[in-house]
């Protein structure tokens, strides 16, 4: 989690087996079998987790993450985020709502049962109402109308982590007080990055970095010789030419005067 640069500072740690989620990949595309809490059974914020979340823009949370009973403890400048990813008919939907200022969920296609299901929820008073559409792009309600936006392309992977990033690219538009189709389009550019590789991790600049140093340092001398880059031996080459350039006058001195070594 450190080398994705997502702070741990109040993560938990209990005895048992972590919470699992077994995932098939079928032609790029994953398929969710059974969920497994573990540990996550029963896990309740603590009033020092409370006051942590206080202190931030927005606080996003999942059907299954189990942290439910925050709602309505938190400021109201504090905005909430919520994926209830496919579980249309989940009872709690009604009574959580009026907390939730922007609902997400994950759907097939553009249709009446998807624009129902985003009117009701609206109507039990949730703020912005948003259906992920998978290769159909998105559908949102704001009580007044539906906005609908289309994919980026990209070159499919995996599919994995496509609704998250989408909902990262989307909070991230929105906590800016950017227009609803811009922040859909912002969603749509993210899930598109993490669709075009393996996994629902993307590897940041720094990530990469690290994970270059750790390679580095199982190499022996003749495998860093061959991974060095043009452009690494572009600037090695600069730097012995400017070595060169300082040397060349004492080596010259050396020469003429017959000065011993």
């Amino acid at each position: 989690l450190k080398e994705q640069d997502v702070e741990t500072v109040r993560m938990q740690r209990k005895q048992g087996k972590t919470a699992i989620t077994y995932i098939e990949l079928l032609d790029g595309d994953r398929k969710f079998g059974e969920d497994f809490l573990n540990v996550l059974e029963g896990f309740q914020l603590s009033d020092g987790d409370l006051q942590y979340l206080a202190g931030f823009d927005c606080v996003h949370m999942a059907v299954w993450g189990q942290c439910d009973s925050c709602l309505g403890k938190l400021p109201q400048e504090v905005k909430i985020s919520y994926d209830f990813s496919n579980r249309y008919g989940e009872e709690k939907i009604e009574r959580l709502a009026p907390y939730i200022d922007y609902v997400f969920f994950s759907c097939e296609k553009d249709d009446a049962f998807t624009r129902d299901l985003l009117k009701r929820v609206k109507e039990q008073g949730a703020g912005l109402v948003i259906a992920t559409l998978g290769e159909n792009g998105s559908v949102a309600y704001d009580g007044k109308e539906f906005v609908v936006s289309g994919i980026v392309e990209a070159d499919v992977v995996d599919t994995l982590g496509a609704g998250d990033s989408y909902i990262a690219g989307f909070l991230n538009k929105a906590l800016e007080g950017e227009p609803l189709k811009r922040c859909m389009e912002a969603g749509a550019k993210k899930a598109a990055l993490t669709i075009s590789h393996f996994g629902d991790w993307y590897k940041t600049d720094n990530y990469k970095k690290r994970e270059r140093k750790r390679d580095m340092l199982k190499l022996n001398k003749e495998e860093v010789h061959f991974l060095v880059t043009a452009e690494m031996k572009k600037e090695v080459a600069d730097f012995l030419e400017a070595v060169d350039a300082k040397i060349a006058p004492v080596l010259e001195y050396i020469k003429e005067n017959q000065v011993e070594r």
